[in-house]
C-alpha cells in the first residue's frame, strides 16, 4: 500500500515545489479524496461529491495547457494574471496552473471594491484579466467595471469549474524545477486587509508556501494542535478562497494532515444559510470560518442547533463576538486559526476547557514573545529561529530577525501561555490618561441589535466620544425608534464603561450617529478603518465636545427614519 499522503508529502516537501508534488501525489494516491463540493449549488440537499487528488491534479494540468494555448508561456518571468470569480475551487486550480506556465496570479477579497482591484493591478503591473462565465454575479459586475476603467487590458473568459473538473485526463504539464532553484521565485499575490489605508500587494514565494506546513511538521508533540485534532477528517472551509485564510488550508495544510476540505455552495455571498447547508449535508467534523455569519446563525434556532453537528468551530480573521460565545459553546467548541497573510498560520493548541474559548495558546515550539505595550496589553512578536516552527514570515522579510504581529493580547488570569486577543496596536487611542484600547467596550455596544459598528473616537476631560453606525433598516424594524433606543443602549453603555481601562466614560451627549451621506470607510474585511472614520466625522466630534463643555451635556438627536 502507498504511504499516507501526509507521510509522502512531508518527505518530499523539502525538495519538491507544490505544483510538481501534487502531480506525484496524484500518481501515488490517485483516489484519495482532496475536496468535496455540492452536487448542485442550488439544491445542497442533494449532498456532496468528493474529488480526488488525481482529479484535482488533472484540473490544474488542463488549466495550464489552456493558459499556454490562449496566452503562451509568460512573456516575461512571473507576469501577473488577475483572476476574478465566484469563490470556488477554480482559484486554486488557476493559481497552480499559472505557476506551471511561468505566471503568477493576483486575487482579491470578495469584498474588495473596484478601486482596490485597479490599485493592486497597477502595483503589480497587471494587464491580464481572467474570469469565468458567471452572469449576474458580483464577480462579473466587478469584471465589467475593471474592463471599462483600465486601458490596455487583455481579458479572457476561462472555462467553468465543471470544465476544469471534467472526467478526461490531460497530459501532465511539466514543471521540472526542484525547490532549491525556485525557492524565492513568486508563487502568487494576495493583499493586505487595508485596516489603516489602501490595500497593498503581498507576494508569496515558493519559500513562503513551503515553510507553512514544515513549521507544523517540526512540532514534536502535535497532539494538542488544532489541525492535528482534525487529521484524516472532513473539514469545512467557509472563508473566502481568494485570500490567505482560504489559500493556506488548500495549498499544503490539507496534504500535511490528510484532510478532505469541504466547500459550501457558491450560489451567493457567504451567509448563515450556506453555512447551515454545509453543516447539515457536508458531513464535517470541524469548520474553519470567519465570525461574520455567526450573529445570523445564533439568531436562528435551527441553525444554532445544527452547530451540534461539528465538534469544533475554528474562528479565523477576527475574534468571535463575546455575546455570541455562550450560545455557540453550548453546541460546539470554539478554537482559533491564528496568523496573518505575512506570517502564515501559526500552530495553535485546542484548550481543554471550552470556557477558555477567547484565549489563544500557541505551541511552545513557536519562537515568540508577548511584549508589554501598555496596561495589561502585550504585543505578539515572532522570532527568527532557522530550525524552529512558524518561520514563513522570515522568508517574506528575509532581513528581519523578529516580526511584530501588531495584535495586542491580555494574559489569562490563571493559565500561563494563554492570551486573549484584545485588538490591534493601531486601535490604541491616545488620551490625557495615556494609551488605551477600546475594543472590549466596543464589542459590548455591538451586541445591540440595531448597532452595526461602535467606534470610540477619543477621550477628553474624562469623556469618550462614541460613533455608532446603525444597521440600515434598524429604525424600520423597531430596534431604534426616536428616543426608545436609549432604553436599550444605556445599559450597554454602562457595561462598556465598566470595562474602560482609564478613568473615563461614554456620556450620552458625546454619542454620535453616522449618516448615509458619509458611510464609514471600511477595510476589505468589511470592518471600519478607525483613523479614516474618525477624520470623516472630525467636525462632529469637535462639536459634541464643544457642546459638552459649554452646556454641561446636551443629548444628540437620533437619526430620523428614512422616508
Amino acid at each position: 500500500m502507498p504511504p499516507p499522503v501526509s507521510q509522502y508529502f512531508l518527505q518530499r516537501w523539502h525538495t519538491t515545489p507544490l505544483p510538481r508534488l501534487i502531480d506525484e501525489l496524484a500518481e501515488l494516491c490517485p483516489d484519495r479524496p482532496m475536496v468535496s463540493l455540492p452536487w448542485d449549488n442550488d439544491h445542497p440537499v442533494k449532498g456532496y461529491r468528493d474529488y480526488s487528488i488525481a482529479e484535482f491534479a488533472a484540473a490544474v494540468n488542463r488549466a495550464a495547457w489552456w493558459i499556454e494555448l490562449q496566452l503562451g508561456r509568460a512573456p516575461t518571468p512571473f507576469t501577473t494574471l488577475h483572476y476574478v470569480a465566484p469563490q470556488d475551487l477554480s482559484y486554486f486550480i488557476l493559481t497552480l496552473a499559472a505557476v506551471k506556465t511561468g505566471y503568477k496570479t493576483l486575487t482579491c477579497h470578495p469584498s474588495a471594491d473596484v478601486d482596490t482591484h485597479l490599485s493592486l493591478m497597477e502595483h503589480t503591473d497587471c494587464h491580464l484579466l481572467l474570469y469565468p462565465p458567471c452572469p449576474n454575479t458580483a464577480a462579473i459586475r466587478k469584471v465589467n467595471s475593471i474592463r471599462a476603467l483600465k486601458s490596455g487590458l487583455t481579458a479572457l473568459v476561462t472555462p467553468t469549474l465543471d470544465d476544469w473538473l471534467s472526467s478526461t485526463s490531460p497530459p501532465v504539464y511539466p514543471f521540472p524545477h526542484d525547490l532549491a532553484s525556485i525557492l524565492h521565485d513568486p508563487f502568487t499575490v494576495i493583499h493586505s486587509s487595508a485596516s489603516t489605508g489602501p490595500a497593498k500587494p503581498i507576494l508569496f514565494t515558493h519559500a513562503t508556501v513551503c515553510l507553512q506546513p514544515l513549521g507544523f511538521g517540526k512540532i514534536r508533540d502535535p497532539s494538542h494542535v488544532n489541525y492535528e485534532r482534525w487529521r484524516g477528517q472532513r473539514v469545512g472551509v467557509l472563508t473566502p478562497l481568494s485570500i490567505a485564510a482560504g489559500l493556506f488550508p488548500f495549498l499544503a495544510m490539507n496534504f500535511c494532515f490528510d484532510l478532505t476540505l469541504v466547500l459550501p455552495a457558491t450560489s451567493g455571498p457567504m451567509s448563515a444559510t450556506l453555512m447551515d447547508h454545509l453543516l447539515v449535508h457536508g458531513n464535517v467534523s470541524a469548520c474553519i470560518l470567519g465570525p461574520k455569519t455567526l450573529p445570523d446563525t445564533c439568531a436562528n434556532p435551527t441553525y444554532l442547533s445544527n452547530l451540534r453537528r461539528v465538534r469544533y468551530l475554528a474562528i479565523v480573521g477576527a475574534p468571535c463576538q463575546p455575546y455570541l460565545a455562550p450560545l455557540i459553546t453550548a453546541h460546539a467548541q470554539i478554537t482559533h486559526i491564528y496568523g496573518s497573510s505575512e506570517s502564515g498560520t501559526l500552530p495553535a493548541e485546542v484548550l481543554p476547557d471550552p470556557d477558555d474559548w477567547a484565549y489563544l495558546k500557541l505551541s511552545p515550539e513557536v519562537p515568540h514573545e508577548y511584549r508589554p505595550v501598555c496596561q495589561s496589553y502585550h504585543e505578539l512578536v515572532l522570532l527568527r529561529r532557522p530550525h524552529g516552527a512558524a518561520q514563513p514570515v522570515f522568508a517574506m522579510f528575509r532581513d528581519q530577525d523578529e516580526y511584530p504581529m501588531g495584535d495586542l493580547f491580555a494574559p489569562h488570569p490563571t493559565r500561563p501561555d494563554c492570551w486573549r486577543y484584545c485588538g490591534r496596536r493601531n486601535d490604541l487611542i491616545g488620551s490625557e490618561q495615556g494609551l488605551f484600547l477600546p475594543r472590549d467596550m466596543e464589542w459590548v455596544l455591538e451586541a445591540h441589535p440595531a448597532v452595526r459598528w461602535a467606534l470610540i473616537c477619543e477621550e477628553r476631560r474624562g469623556g469618550l466620544a462614541l460613533l455608532l453606525d446603525l444597521i440600515p433598516d434598524a429604525l424600520e424594524k423597531g430596534h431604534a425608534h426616536d428616543e426608545n433606543i436609549w432604553d436599550t443602549l444605556l445599559p450597554l453603555i454602562e457595561r462598556a464603561n465598566a470595562l474602560c481601562p482609564i478613568p473615563a466614560a461614554i456620556r450620552r451627549e458625546l454619542v454620535l450617529f453616522t449618516d448615509s451621506v458619509r458611510p464609514l470607510p471600511l477595510s476589505v474585511k468589511g470592518n471600519p478603518q478607525r483613523v479614516r472614520s474618525r477624520e470623516l466625522y472630525r467636525a462632529d466630534i469637535e462639536r459634541v465636545f464643544g457642546c459638552a463643555d459649554r452646556e454641561g451635556g446636551v443629548g444628540m438627536p437620533l437619526p430620523s427614519p428614512s422616508p
